[in-house]
This record gives C-alpha cells, structure tokens and sequence, in this order.
C-alpha cells in the first residue's frame, strides 16, 4: 500500500514490482536479514503495517516502561506531520 497519491503513486506502486530475467515481472518481498524472521517476511513489501494484532503486547511493556513501542514512531510522524501541514496550510490562506 503506497502512502503517496498522484503520480508518486505510480511510481510507488512500480518499486513493489521488478522485472526478472524471464521478462516477467515478480513481486518485491520482505527478507528477514537476521535467523529470527518477523511477521511480515516473504510478505509484499506494499503490505499494509499491522496496527493491532502482533504489536499490542509489546506496546503494552513499552507503556508500562514509560516509553513508546519503535514500531509505533512512523505512524505518530504521519500523524504530527498531517497537523503541522494543516496548520501551515491554514495560517498561509489567512
């Protein structure tokens, strides 16, 4: 899943793509690079982020510690990101 739209999006969408040396064009995948292999290896990489399932126990440890789950720092810069271009947006159209 591309988080761009517009053009961009197609450009996106073709990385999830290479063409092999059969001519044929092979979906790009997650490989773990280390013994232990996470949820997400041999998956497509445009797979949408799991929110909930696998990483509410460890978000929970984290909390308890007091700190955030790694995992988590992407979507809170989208998020922080969206609001100060919001805000940018609006304060330039005033």
């Amino acid at each position: 899943m591309c988080p761009v739209r517009g053009e961009r999006a197609k450009q996106c969408a073709s990385l999830a793509l290479l063409t092999g040396a059969d001519g044929v064009k092979h979906p790009v995948t997650l490989r773990a690079a280390v013994a232990e292999r996470g949820p997400l290896h041999g998956m497509p990489v445009d797979t949408p982020y799991a929110i909930k399932e696998w990483l509410q126990p460890k978000r929970y440890s984290a909390h308890l510690s007091g700190t955030t789950y790694i995992y988590d720092f992407p979507e809170l810069f989208r998020q922080a990101l969206q609001t100060v271009r919001r805000r940018a947006t609006a304060e330039a159209s005033t």
